[in-house]
């Protein structure tokens, strides 16, 4: 089983996939055991959490929006992309066009539901990582929703390169830890605008300029840059819309840590500005309890989700310990919030490292 701890708590486990750099270079290597000066190394480098081999507990950890490699080659490319516009003002896309073609057939490929986000980072390359798991729900969410196969291209593209405008803003502002002055915020929300011109400069498609362009407008005219609203807002920039915020919400950043996917669903769900229709998209593409995570259920038992169902809300559960903390060993249970006396209801997230201390030993593998 692959879990994700801080860094800070990674000494002592087993690295289960290898950590690169944003050039591609391997600085740790699967199965390496992680001493304390590797992580404070990492940490040093900017890491914020890392990969470790967990307990065996016969689930399947499901898959990412798209597999390491996959991922690992997105963020190299847009990194590629990105220095070469900052030093040529010049924006290569033909890298990033292949990296598309391999994303959409890998998600054709998996199936239609994804477990979890690739959101390891440093501080250095988030914003890749971020792009890349725009560009695959994004993708993920417009075949769910019907889009045309034939416009999947454009639109993994402008999940691709949503924030590309953010090339044009300083750096300071970007990894900033303080909230933003109203005159920072001003300038930060200019990038939509910006990327637009350099997707424009570089003869995208423009159903690919219109999506970073309109992607952080929202139906109900509260977005910006221009205040669009309703029909105005084109239906392949409300996909990359729901997909950047339902990333953002559920990955970490340098001023607050991320939360679970049901609750950035639920934040989606809550806010006028959003296509409701992409929503329900949103909710057949993604889980919103990921295999492998720890929960605490009704009656305070630790249990881990094993797979998912046809209802995304009511996954089915391995229960680990009781109220008391004893190990059990039942089969695999579903929520039933209908059963008095069943486990029927998730109440919260367990944190890996929480759920390794609790943990009794027996179940630890």
């Amino acid at each position: 089983m692959r879990m994700v701890v801080p860094v800070e708590r990674a000494a002592g486990h087993i690295l289960a996939q290898d950590l690169r750099d944003p050039q591609g270079r391997v600085l740790l290597a699967a199965g390496v055991a992680i001493t304390p000066r590797y992580a404070d190394r990492l940490r040093s480098l900017g890491w914020l959490e890392v990969p470790i081999q967990g307990p065996r507990l016969g689930e399947d950890a499901g898959r990412a929006a798209v597999e390491g490699e996959t991922a690992q080659r997105a963020v190299l490319a847009l990194h590629k992309a990105f220095t070469s516009y900052r030093n040529e003002r010049w924006l290569n896309t033909a890298a990033l066009r292949s990296v598309v073609d391999r994303i959409i057939a890998e998600l054709r490929r998996s199936g239609p539901v994804l477990h979890h986000l690739e959101i390891l980072h440093s501080y250095d390359n988030q914003v890749f990582h971020h792009c890349t798991n725009v560009s695959a729900v994004s993708t993920l969410v417009g075949m769910a929703h019907g889009i045309a196969p034939r416009d999947l291209p454009v639109l993994g593209l402008a999940g691709l390169l949503h924030d590309v405008g953010k090339l044009k803003l300083p750096s300071a502002l970007l990894n900033k830890l303080e909230p933003l002055t109203p005159e920072e915020m001003q300038l930060m929300r200019r990038h939509s605008e910006w990327g637009a011109e350099i997707a424009q400069e570089a003869k995208l498609d423009q159903r690919v300029v219109d999506c970073i362009l309109q992607h952080h407008e929202r139906l109900d005219g509260s977005g910006y840059p221009q205040g669009r609203a309703g029909s105005q807002i084109g239906p392949l920039a409300r996909t990359v819309g729901v997909a950047d915020a339902f990333c953002a919400m559920a990955a970490d950043h340098l001023y607050r840590r991320r939360v679970s996917p049901r609750e950035a669903v639920d934040t989606i769900r809550t806010d006028g500005g959003y296509d409701r229709e992409v929503l329900q998209a949103l909710l057949r593409s993604v889980a919103l309890y990921p295999n492998g995570t720890f929960v605490r259920v009704t009656g305070w038992r630790l249990a881990v989700v094993l797979r998912q169902t046809r209802d995304p809300f009511l996954p089915m559960l391995r229960l680990l310990t009781d109220a008391d903390g004893t190990a059990l060993h039942g089969k695999p249970v579903r929520l039933t919030p209908d059963l008095p006396g069943g486990p029927n209801a998730i109440l919260d997230l367990v944190p890996p490292e929480e759920a390794l201390e609790v943990l009794p030993p027996q179940l630890r593998g």
